[in-house]
């Protein structure tokens, strides 16, 4: 339990950042482990394999993301129940998530092997070079493996809601060290292309999944888990699933909007697809602050929610956007400023893919902190048991907006630079619809509380 951080009470700053600080390395191990992919496949697997991994990045987000949003709707329950010292109904809610991560995970294997081929299709990408096949069968393994990888996010979430997030870490590291191990072995010993790195994440996954399950079978814990209690629990499930589906659908309607916006890349040419590749690993540092920051916010304001403590989920919900804001625009321009010599890991020599990277990285990555905001609200909004507004917030401000930017704009601009200056334009607009919701959120849950006192 010494790991654990209390939420409740103590300083928020201090904890905020111990409790951020492990998802933050967690993410950069992720970011670390796919650039290795990437790195192995572009350099010995050429550059029509490294665009093949590329052109499912945003459809496997559409499929994965999904339902993983499940996961943060249970992740409110539990961490509701632990906040007011309810702890039967957190382990239930607990033993149910862990149910839905395996029927969730299953629903998208099939889904992802079965339209891997027509909808990568429709996506235009390019059958020159073997990249089209190398790309459905990238997707249709990694898709293969989504039972494991939900298992590992699903139970993941439930060790961090208890205040937990260095052991998720550990058990990252080493599902990843495996993974580059496999990497090295398929692709240079066995010759293999985009499968080969694939099969390494999947056993990458299987490995992180039994760690976490493991952790949380035999440690102490409010939320401890007894495998014969594992369940879809009616009344649990439809909690979770009221909380879940609007951060499902918004992850969906963002990775679907990511559908258009990789097929105008993809409509560019192979050198724009693997600059846009190389980046995009880039800017993951910067998404990564972001989502620690809305995890961190969801967890701390959730607790206190529970707690009711209203004072101190303001503070909470202050600190960490002004945390979110300086620490996205310190990477921001970090990545930009070294950009050609990380760059040169990917594609090197490459000139024309290093332009479009760059491009990305200017207009995504320096601007991140209006990102990081969307997310910082939108995680204290679910908290306090929000989530449909600003789901349908994020889709028009975002996903709507972009669409409809590809469709009219692009089409008269057809540059990657047209493309990406959507996506800082895009979070502003979402930023302040969020704000205006978040204070009136505030001023009813101030007087909710002052009612119950």
């Amino acid at each position: 339990m010494g790991k654990n951080i209390e939420m409740t009470s103590g300083p928020i700053l201090k904890r905020i950042v111990l409790f951020a600080i492990p998802l933050i390395l967690s993410g950069f191990l992720q970011i670390f482990f796919n650039m290795a992919d990437q790195i192995v496949v572009g350099r010995f697997a050429g550059r029509d394999a490294l665009s093949s991994v590329g052109a499912t990045s945003s459809l496997i987000h559409l499929f994965i993301n999904t339902f993983i949003g499940l996961s943060v709707g249970a992740q409110v329950c539990i961490s509701h129940n632990l906040g007011a010292g309810d702890y039967d109904k957190a382990k239930r809610h607990a033993h149910n998530a862990v149910a839905a991560s395996l029927v969730v995970g299953t629903v998208v294997a099939v889904l992802g092997i079965a339209f891997a081929r027509p909808i990568l299709t429709l996506m235009k990408t390019p059958a020159e070079g073997g990249v089209l096949d190398g790309a459905v069968l990238y997707m249709q393994i990694y898709l293969g493996g989504a039972p494991v990888y939900m298992l590992y996010n699903y139970c993941s979430a439930i060790v961090k809601t208890q205040g937990d997030t260095r052991s998720p870490f550990v058990y990252l590291l080493c599902g990843g060290v495996l993974n580059v191990i496999l990497n090295l072995i398929f692709v240079i010993v066995f010759k293999m292309k985009a499968e080969g790195v694939a099969i390494a994440t999947v056993a990458a996954n299987i490995l992180s999944a039994f760690l976490i399950v493991r952790h949380l079978r035999v440690n102490d814990l409010p939320c401890r888990i007894d495998l014969r209690a594992v369940r879809l629990y009616p009344g649990e499930f439809v909690q979770i699933m009221k909380k879940g589906i609007p951060i499902g659908l918004q992850s969906a309607t963002f990775s679907f909007s990511n559908l258009f916006i990789q097929s105008s890349i993809n409509s560019l040419g192979t050198a724009a697809m693997a600059g846009d590749t190389a980046a995009r690993s880039i800017s993951g540092f910067a998404d990564i602050i972001s989502d620690s920051l809305g995890q961190s916010a969801l967890a701390f304001v959730g607790q206190n929610v529970g707690a009711r403590k209203f004072d101190r989920v303001k503070r909470i919900i202050i600190t960490s956007v002004i945390l979110g804001i300086i620490a996205s625009t310190i990477i921001g321009v970090l990545a930009y400023t070294f950009a050609d010599q990380i760059l040169e890991l990917f594609i090197p020599g490459d000139i024309e893919s290093k332009g479009f990277a760059r491009l990305r990285i200017f207009y995504i990555v320096v601007f991140f902190g209006f990102a990081t905001l969307m997310q910082v609200l939108s995680g204290s909004m679910r908290a306090i048991g929000k989530t449909l507004p600003p789901m349908l917030i994020c889709v028009f401000g975002v996903c709507a907006f972009r669409l409809l930017w590809i469709n009219c704009v692009f089409p008269i601009f057809p540059s990657a630079s047209c493309v990406y200056v959507s996506y800082p334009i895009s979070w502003i607009f979402t930023d302040i619809g969020l704000g205006a919701l978040l204070i009136g959120f505030m001023r009813s849950l101030k007087k909710k509380f002052d009612l119950e006192n």
